[in-house]
């Protein structure tokens, strides 16, 4: 991404560990119904991340995604990172995911100018229930959590909407080219997080819920500024130079871009988001349907079943889940 590639983002390396994290991960190993996750060597492409997360029965769907956050690489390795002395440096997402046990697993999503070895995509997914490994030489910028309370999670997304995004995502990659000063891994990072900040804000705007930076989050989420001023004074919180590192961070950010086009292009973002969760949301009352028929129709449970989605599973867990 920038610079010398905002370094790591043009050779991305992973350890034989973290490609592997993700087929022994409690989503992958122990709740997802068997599919080319439990042999796939990560990073894997968002293509196949959606296609997964899509064909899985209802209730495995509706796993909720209880924290999304940017972070930003810090290692010394990195060029840009020692060039501007940490101001910049590659930049990626974290979703975390809550079990039905409690237990969770986090989907680190990342842009880069070039596909990991391995990897068809550009937009790359890793897998793993080890947050600080997935995060090793980061920092966090930005994160916004539901409360510590499982009525909450109603209002959180989803992994079925986080795979709904990424498929926007991965549909829009197709019509622009990756631009080292404009549509980079920061681009890329921010119009993520800030659509799924934008699209369950009331989610982050309840009692309890954590914003990290607070102060930033909450003027944007009450439409008091943009996406460009807020990622800037989150990614420079308590710098000693604040001023002049955050008119550094936007110029590098959107130098290439008009000064209001990440707020357009959110607003086209979240349009085709709402669409695509539309077709899913129509798909999952298909599928309920389909499970309440076949409570009274021996041979409907056997199709479903045949299917891998139990009728338990589509319909009476997915009705209990909370």
């Amino acid at each position: 991404m920038g610079f010398a590639s905002l370094s790591s983002s043009s050779n991305p390396k992973f350890s034989k560990a973290l490609s592997l994290a993700g087929q022994t991960s409690v989503l992958v190993s122990d709740v997802l119904e068997f599919s080319a996750l439990n042999t796939a060597s990560f990073p894997v492409s968002s293509r196949q991340f959606v296609e997964t997360i899509q064909s899985q029965p209802l209730a495995n769907r509706d796993l909720p995604v209880i924290a999304f956050e940017t972070l930003q690489d810090t290692s010394s390795s990195s060029a840009t990172v020692r060039a501007t002395q940490g101001l910049l440096g590659h930049q990626f997402n974290i979703a975390t995911v809550l079990m039905p046990d409690r237990r969770k697993t986090h989907i680190r999503t990342d842009y880069y100018a070039v596909p990991p070895a391995g990897c068809p995509s550009r937009l790359a997914v890793l897998i793993g229930d080890d947050y600080r490994g997935l995060t090793k030489d980061s920092k966090l910028l930005s994160r916004v959590a539901v409360p510590a309370d499982p009525v909450k999670y109603r209002d959180a997304p989803t992994i079925d909407m986080l795979a709904s995004l990424l498929n926007v995502a991965d549909t829009r990659l197709k019509r622009v080219a990756y631009d080292l000063f404009g549509r980079n891994c920061l681009w890329m990072s921010d119009l993520l997080f800030y659509s799924v900040v934008r699209q369950y804000r009331s989610a982050w705007l309840a009692e309890g819920a954590e914003l990290v930076p607070r102060e930033p989050l909450e003027r944007y989420m009450r439409g008091r500024c943009g996406i460009r001023e807020t990622a800037a004074a989150c990614g420079t919180l308590n710098n000693a130079v604040s001023f002049w590192a955050q008119l550094a961070a936007a110029v590098i950010r959107y130098i290439a871009i008009s000064q209001d086009a990440p707020d357009k292009e959110l607003a086209e973002w979240v349009e085709a988001w709402d669409q695509d969760m539309l077709q899913s949301k129509q798909r999952r009352q298909r599928e309920v349907l389909a499970a309440r028929r076949s409570e009274s129709d021996p041979t409907e449970m056997m199709r479903l079943q045949s299917r891998g989605a139990s009728t338990y599973k589509i319909y009476r867990k997915v009705t209990t889940w909370y």
